[in-house]
């Protein structure tokens, strides 16, 4: 059984993304009761669900990307500036998809948290994430549309990567 601050986390134990993350944690040997984003003060999470699985994917993203950091040897005393363009698709599981700094790709499930602006993105700034021009006419579309000819896109970046790698590569056969 797992504990957390001496609650239980109920009927958690079983389920893939609850394994998953603890596995992780053990691996990085990162407390499994650790909540270093989440728990700050005045972290409100706008718009996103507090559903255990969105926290956990929430932390986990944040611990990966302190991490990482620490790797590249930057500073990380300041944690408002280690937020700066850093995303997660928390309808994901961190532990394969990690969060990133820059939106290559979304697919139509995706829902997305700034921990810059603590809150979840709307469909309509996915589009922006992507490349798509802020004064995009979307004609009343509904944000479910929205999000899902988001998830059918890709940034103009990412695009630029794939044909550049075919290029280079040369093969055409």
């Amino acid at each position: 059984m797992h504990y957390c601050q001496g609650v239980r986390l109920k009927d958690k134990e079983n389920t893939a993304w609850f394994q998953n993350s603890q596995r992780l944690r053990e691996q990085k040997r990162w407390s499994s009761c650790a909540r270093p984003w989440t728990s700050r003060p005045g972290k409100l999470l706008r718009g996103v669900p507090k559903d255990d699985r969105i926290i956990e994917a929430i932390n986990l993203g944040w611990m990966l990307h302190v991490e990482q950091k620490v790797a590249e040897g930057e500073d990380i005393n300041d944690p408002e500036e280690l937020s700066i363009g850093l995303f997660i698709d928390y309808s994901q599981d961190p532990t394969v998809r990690k969060s990133w700094g820059s939106l290559g790709t979304a697919i139509t499930s995706s829902s997305i948290y700034s921990y810059e602006r603590d809150r979840a993105i709307v469909p309509a700034e996915t589009l922006q994430m992507l490349g798509f021009p802020r004064n995009m006419n979307l004609g009343g579309m509904q944000p479910g549309h929205i999000r899902d000819m988001a998830g059918e896109s890709m940034s103009v970046p990412t695009i630029a990567m794939v044909l550049a790698a075919i290029l280079i590569g040369g093969n055409f056969e």
